[in-house]
C-alpha cells in the first residue's frame, strides 16, 4: 500500500542525480512547482542547462544528498540509482527512482494537468501500461461531471477576499450546480431575502406558492431564497430539493459575506416560541423583515370565511391559542383552537380552517 500526497514544492532544495532525457522531464515537473533545483550528472543535456537550475558535472557521491528536501534517481543505471536511493534513506530524505527499486519512499504516477486541478493514477505497479489509458477516461469523466461546478468555483472564488472563501468553501463545494448558482447571483446583486419556514417539505410550497407570491412583489433587485427550518424538515428538504439551502447554509454565508445585505422574512403564523428563537439566530445577519399576514389581514381573513359559511361554525385551528385571533374569532361567533385542543360544539355543523404556512403533518 502506498500513500498518495500532493507536495508543496515551491523554493524547496530538490536534487536529481542524472543528466538525459527522464532528468529532463523531471527537470521540467520539479521547475512548474518553483522548486529550487540541483542537477549532478557527467553529461548534462543542453536542454536541462537553458533552464534555470543549477548544473554540476559529477558522478554521484554519497554526501551529495545533504541539504535537499527531495531527491530524485534518473539515471540509466540501475545500481547508481540504488545507490542514490539508500543515501537518501540513510538521511531520512524522501527519494524516487526512474528505475525499480525497492527502498524508494516515492514513486512517480501518470498525471494530468487540467484547467482546474490535477489528475493522477497508479496501479501500484500492477499494470503501469493502463495508466495512460486510465488517465484519459478519468479525464473525460472530470470533464463531464465537474467541470462547469469547478468553473462556477473558481468565479466564486475570485468574487471574494481569500478568507471569506476559505470559511466557506468546505461547504460551497458540496452544493450542486443550482445552488452555487444561486451564491453566484447573491454576490452579484449583493441583497437577499430568504423566507424562513418552521417545516413541511411541500413541492407546492416551494416550487409555485413561494415564486408566485415573490412575483407578486416585484423583487427585482435581491435574491429570494425558501428555507425550511426544522431538522425533521431539512432531512426530507434536502433530499427532495437538493438546489435549495438549509438554516445552516444560510447563516454560514450570512456570517461571511459582509458586502451583502441579508434579510429575513419567518412565515409564520404565530410569533412564539419557534419564531423568537429564529429571530434571535437571524437578527445579528441582517434585518428580520415583517410577516406579511397583519392583523388586518387576520381580521378580513376571519370576517371573509364567516360569510361564506354563516349557517356553520367556523373553526380555525392555529398551533396553539392566540389570543389576538381569537378574539377576532369572537367577534364573528367563530372559534380558535390549538391542535391539542379539543371541540366541544355539539348538534351544529362545523367547518374546519387549518392556519398553517404549510402541508405538513398538522395538515
Amino acid at each position: 500500500m502506498s500513500l498518495m500526497v500532493s507536495l508543496h514544492l515551491k523554493n524547496k532544495k530538490v536534487l536529481v542525480v542524472g543528466g538525459g532525457n527522464v532528468a529532463y522531464r523531471k527537470v521540467k515537473q520539479f521547475l512548474s512547482e518553483e522548486a529550487d533545483i540541483t542537477v549532478i550528472a557527467p553529461d548534462i543535456l543542453e536542454e536541462i542547462r537553458n533552464t534555470s537550475v543549477k548544473c554540476i558535472n559529477k558522478t554521484f557521491e554519497v554526501q551529495d544528498v545533504n541539504g535537499f528536501v527531495l531527491i530524485y534517481a534518473a539515471t540509466n543505471d540501475a545500481l547508481v540509482n540504488a545507490q542514490v536511493v539508500h543515501a537518501a534513506n540513510s538521511m531520512n530524505i524522501l527519494c524516487g527512482s526512474a528505475t525499480e527499486c525497492e527502498e524508494v519512499s516515492f514513486s512517480s504516477l501518470q498525471q494530468k494537468q487540467l484547467s482546474h486541478g490535477q489528475l493522477a493514477v497508479s496501479t501500484q505497479g500492477l499494470a503501469p501500461g493502463m495508466t495512460k489509458e486510465m488517465l484519459i477516461a478519468f479525464e473525460e469523466t472530470w470533464k463531464q461531471k465537474f467541470e462547469k461546478k469547478l468553473e462556477l468555483l473558481q468565479t466564486i472564488k475570485d468574487m471574494l477576499p481569500k478568507q471569506t472563501y476559505r470559511n466557506i468553501r468546505k461547504v460551497i463545494s458540496k452544493f450542486p450546480y443550482e445552488k452555487l448558482t444561486q451564491v453566484h447571483n447573491i454576490l452579484i446583486r449583493k441583497k437577499v431575502i430568504v423566507y424562513l419556514y418552521h417545516g413541511g417539505a411541500d413541492e407546492t410550497i416551494i416550487r409555485k406558492d413561494l415564486p408566485s407570491f415573490i412575483d407578486t412583489l416585484g423583487i427585482e433587485k435581491a435574491v429570494c431564497i425558501p428555507c425550511l427550518c426544522a431538522i425533521h424538515a431539512q432531512k426530507q428538504y434536502q433530499n427532495e430539493f437538493k438546489e435549495e439551502f438549509t438554516l445552516d447554509e444560510i447563516l454560514l454565508l450570512a456570517s461571511n459575506l459582509e458586502e451583502v445585505s441579508f434579510m429575513f422574512e419567518i412565515v409564520m403564523v404565530q410569533k412564539g416560541r419557534y419564531y423568537q428563537k429564529l429571530s434571535s439566530m437571524c437578527n445579528q445577519y441582517g434585518e428580520i423583515l415583517p410577516f406579511w399576514l397583519t392583523c388586518e389581514m387576520i381580521d378580513n381573513y376571519v370576517s371573509e370565511t364567516f360569510s361564506r359559511y354563516p349557517d356553520e361554525v367556523c373553526v380555525f385551528v392555529l398551533h396553539s391559542r392566540n389570543e389576538y385571533f381569537q378574539s377576532i374569532c369572537q367577534k364573528y361567533h367563530a372559534v380558535c383552537i390549538g391542535i391539542k385542543d379539543e371541540i366541544n360544539i355539539e348538534n351544529k355543523k362545523l367547518h374546519i380552517i387549518p392556519v398553517f404556512i404549510t402541508k405538513g403533518n398538522h395538515m
